[in-house]
């Protein structure tokens, strides 16, 4: 692997923690190098990346040990996914206003399926647990009033623009 093809894709990660600094500058930036030459885009990613966290909040619906391995792998490929299409998108100069709409409402999809897979897979195996699944169905909320607030923070000057030249 040339570095400076590997730097130039890390280069372009943006990072917050520890976590997201291993799975985003070292698995990311490897599948973005892999694929940095084919025609997948950054959209494709994030579509592989909701699919992925849709399969793992199914296996957590399970509830078995098995399942909830299977489920906790499965989100971290997700998450792995997540971090690379930012990076593609950045690499091959692909940023976009769907791009970036894709990705808020794709991390608050997967936040939802995930709470409420896990959610499901408690009651599941033990009904007695109705507050447990009440209080995880309470928070799959929590990502939808992220994407509002986002989207009203970057859309009210539309709004208002629209508005003010109506005839």
């Amino acid at each position: 692997m040339p570095a400076g093809a590997l730097e130039q894709i890390r280069k372009h990660f943006i990072h917050t923690d520890v976590y997201e600094y291993l799975l985003g500058r070292y698995a990311s930036s490897w599948l973005v190098y892999r694929i940095r030459h084919t025609p997948v885009t950054p959209n494709q990613l994030t579509l592989v990346s909701m699919l992925l966290n849709l399969c793992a909040a199914l296996s957590f619906s399970r509830g078995g040990h098995g399942f909830l391995l299977a489920g906790a792998l499965l989100l971290q490929v997700a998450f792995v996914f997540d971090f690379a299409d930012g990076q593609l998108a950045r690499y091959k100069g692909l940023t976009s206003g769907l791009g970036k709409w894709m990705d808020i409402l794709g991390d608050a999809f997967s936040d939802c399926v995930v709470y409420a897979g896990l959610a499901y897979g408690v009651y599941a195996r033990d009904p007695g647990h109705l507050p447990i699944l009440l209080a995880l169905c309470t928070c799959t909320l929590q990502p939808l009033f992220v994407v509002h607030r986002q989207v009203r923070e970057q859309m009210p000057d539309q709004g208002r623009a629209a508005r003010n030249n109506a005839p």
